[in-house]
């Protein structure tokens, strides 16, 4: 079904309903008068989208929210909608989360708990996932792996984006499951660079049974450092960005990787 060969119809908010299979549901009211004040001036740029019957309302918004809530602010009785028939849950998710899972806005465990339950209602196939909404397997992971792994308040933090989804992914590594030093370092992380992050993945690794106290203090040890600087084409400038996007790392993480894995393939390291 293709929502953009469907008619626009002007449609009274007061027949309009937030839908519950809507992704968004944390923050529903999130800058909607920043929202409202660009719609007085611009006018609605791309309706909203109802599943129902034309002509026999309620209507059920499942993309656009936040544009509905903002006409209600205006005091505007009407709004341009795309109306289509009802579905079933788990298209109803895929049109929710694909309209809002590329945005910065939406709220982190929306993201989080739509991507589980489309992971379920797809027989836990990551690939499947994947590809229905236009992103890597290794975003889907790292959202499962959280859900599964992170403490509820590693899930509290990213919510209020007190953390940033990378750092979450360290601290499960690093805890290796044990919730008190996990939730211990998430206070901590914000006070570290990026080098004594990736430092205290080492050395969790080399000691696991130091507390999250004696990590810091070994990660915040002077080590020697080799640096190496690579002229890069654009080609492989543009691959290397497209890979910190799809994979969430840095460029030297992938760097580091990649060396480490060619390295140990052609038997330099022992492995």
């Amino acid at each position: 079904m293709s929502i953009k060969n469907n008619q626009i119809k002007v449609i009274p908010v007061v027949d309009i309903n937030i839908d519950e299979l809507n992704v968004r549901t944390k923050d529903r009211g999130d800058k909607v008068e920043e929202l409202a004040e660009s719609i007085k001036e611009h006018g609605l740029l791309q309706p909203i989208v109802l599943i129902g019957d034309y002509g026999n309302p309620p209507y059920k918004v499942i993309i656009g929210q936040r544009r509905l809530l903002a006409h209600k602010h205006l005091g505007l009785t009407e709004i341009q909608s795309i109306i289509i028939p009802e579905l079933d849950t788990e298209r109803a998710l895929l049109l929710s989360l694909a309209e809002n899972i590329q945005r910065v806005d939406l709220n982190h465990e929306d993201k989080l708990n739509a991507i589980t339950k489309l992971y379920k209602l797809n027989n836990n196939n990551v690939s499947d996932v994947a590809k229905k909404l236009g992103v890597s397997k290794v975003t889907i992971y790292d959202y499962l792996k959280i859900d599964e792994a992170a403490t509820s308040k590693a899930k509290e933090y990213l919510t209020n984006k007190k953390v940033s989804k990378q750092d979450v992914k360290r601290i499960i590594k690093i805890a290796k499951g044990d919730s008190e030093k996990a939730d211990e370092m998430l206070d901590k992380m914000s006070e570290l660079t990026k080098f004594q992050k990736d430092r205290l993945i080492e050395i969790s690794d080399e000691k696991p049974n130091l507390n999250s106290t004696e990590l810091i203090e070994e990660a915040s040890k002077p080590k020697k450092i080799y640096t190496i600087v690579l002229a890069l084409t654009k080609e492989f400038e543009v691959a290397l960005n497209h890979a910190k996007s799809e994979l969430s790392l840095e460029a030297e993480e992938i760097a580091t990787i990649a060396l480490r894995q060619w390295l140990t393939q052609n038997r330099f390291i022992k492995s």
